[in-house]
């Protein structure tokens, strides 16, 4: 006979617990030895009173519960405008991600842990966010430009404008930018890339996509949508 115990409301990609606390139930999966929700909605927990396993966590999604990011929580977005001061962009995709920022991997960031938003979310780089180093001396030009897709961190959850976000490590940044000719550009260093047709050169703050001890180890690309 299984037992439910109390719940709690979760947002998607929530930590719930850890694989010595549950057993993975429905609309649950593990990542790093930590159990995170696919869905928002309640938790409920089931013991089964005849066996001594763990007990099993499961999501009740709910249908108009909200997909919301949360602090610490990776995501992709699309720059929309940059200014001296900051960085503006919607947020598109959501991923699965370990706590602690010194944890983030390339597997931090594939498909089967990425999470499509219906709608996206206004978030803002402040120009202080958008690197670990020197940061009284960033220009937002140099870093970003509208259109780029970027990799970066919910900082705070902001006010009614907009989720703060963070590029200071790095695997974040520009995973994606497009030249004048809408040619995907090529990472030539951490702050270069470059358009394959033209040639033409253009500085940013580049996001790790290859494994540093494996030049073969690509990131795959999630799937975006269009650049419109």
């Amino acid at each position: 006979m299984a037992v439910a115990a109390a719940s709690n409301v979760v947002s998607t990609c929530e930590r719930i617990g850890g694989e010595s606390q549950y057993r993975a139930g429905h609309y649950v999966h593990s990542v790093a030895d930590g159990l995170y929700s696919d869905a928002a909605g309640v938790t409920y927990v089931e013991q089964d009173t005849k066996q001594s396993t763990l007990p099993t966590v499961n999501i009740l999604p709910q249908r108009n519960a909200a997909t919301l990011p949360i602090v610490g929580q990776l995501i992709t977005a699309r720059v929309t405008r940059v200014s001296l001061r900051e960085v503006r962009a919607d947020i598109l995709l959501l991923h699965t991600n370990p706590t602690s920022s010194t944890a983030l991997s390339l597997q931090s960031f594939t498909p089967s842990l990425t999470i499509p938003l219906h709608e996206s979310l206004p978030a803002i780089l402040r120009t202080r966010d958008i690197r670990s180093y020197d940061t009284d001396n960033v220009d937002p030009f140099t870093s970003y430009a509208v259109g780029d897709v970027v990799r970066a961190k919910v900082i705070s959850l902001g006010d009614a404008r907009a989720y703060y976000i963070s590029t200071a490590h790095n695997l974040l940044g520009v995973a994606i930018a497009y030249s004048s000719v809408g040619s995907p550009m090529i990472p030539t260093s951490w702050e270069q890339v470059q358009c394959p047709v033209t040639g033409q050169k253009q500085a940013r703050k580049v996001a790790q996509t290859i494994a540093e001890n494996d030049n073969d180890q690509k990131l795959t690309q999630t799937q975006l949508p269009s650049n419109g």
